[in-house]
């Protein structure tokens, strides 16, 4: 009986996959009549390859997606890639354009919107005029002279900024005449000049802060040339003209504290305080005759 149930179960997993031959599948059907164990044995195999079948089923799935999952991956990493290229192009290129327009170097004259010119009259006659300009740098500042057509003189303040000025702060230039003995007029900017003064109008007198400034520069000047006086009357005594002159002790701090009260009175002076917009009235631009 042993022997019979051996070869059964041999012959069994070709009769459930249904490659068995005619005589084997009778063969076994005919002891499965005869043999329980042989049934429940026959049961449990079909039970186990059904078990297996759905293992292979849910690995095949979960392979499937996993590959799904990679897929997308890959897709979005080729996506993240084109991306940051795109933004690193675009950030370059605004670089670019941002460093050229921000740093030309190009000269170029400014108008009279941007920038305005103030003047005030010390004591003595000299006249100061202070320019400031609204968000530009200045490279260069001049006054030249020109003829009105008739005789007369008439004095042009010219700033010159860069093309690639962005950025930059408010800046002021200060420059000093002598007077306006002479002039008939006094306008600033290249292409269409504004008139600033013209002859017979009172100039507004510098503030006393203003004056307490060029009286303190005027006594460190006044130092600078006692002491380059001393300096060529020593060499000329020694014979040696290039020796490099040396202050004192004594002469160091006093120089030193006539350029902090020189700095002290410049950051009084209300013309020149930052953002003293009521002092700075640009006047109307106007076609000189």
């Amino acid at each position: 009986m042993k022997n019979n149930c051996d070869m059964a179960r041999d012959l069994m997993p070709l009769t459930i996959d249904g490659v068995a031959s005619e005589a084997s599948q009778t063969y076994v059907n005919e002891h499965l009549e005869e043999c329980e164990a042989c049934r429940a044995y026959l049961a449990g195999m079909k039970a186990s390859l059904q078990m297996d079948s759905r293992q292979a089923a849910q690995e095949r799935r979960s392979f499937g997606e996993t590959a799904a999952r990679m897929r997308r991956r890959r897709v979005m990493r080729k996506l993240l890639t084109a991306v940051i290229i795109f933004a690193a192009a675009t950030a370059a290129l605004y670089m670019a354009v941002y460093m050229h327009s921000a740093y030309n170097t190009t000269p170029v004259a400014l108008a009279p919107g941007e920038y305005s010119v103030q003047l005030s009259q010390l004591k003595d006659g000299r006249v100061i005029m202070t320019t400031k300009t609204y968000g530009k740098r200045i490279v260069n500042l001049f006054v030249t002279d020109r003829s009105d057509g008739n005789g007369g003189r008439i004095a042009r303040v010219t700033l010159v900024s860069t093309r690639g000025s962005r950025g930059w702060m408010d800046e002021m230039r200060i420059i000093e005449l002598p007077s306006v003995q002479g002039y008939q007029a006094v306008e600033y900017g290249e292409d269409r000049p504004a008139t600033l003064w013209t002859r017979g109008e009172a100039i507004e007198p510098a503030s006393a802060e203003m004056e307490a400034y060029y009286k303190a520069l005027g006594e460190l000047e006044a130092f600078d040339r006692e002491v380059e006086k001393r300096h060529v009357i020593e060499m000329a005594e020694k014979g040696d003209y290039g020796e490099t002159y040396q202050l004192t002790p004594e002469e160091a701090a006093r120089r030193y504290d006539l350029a902090e009260a020189l700095r002290a009175a410049k950051d009084r002076v209300p013309e020149w305080i930052s953002g003293n917009k009521g002092r700075f009235a640009t006047p109307t631009p106007g076609p000189m005759g």
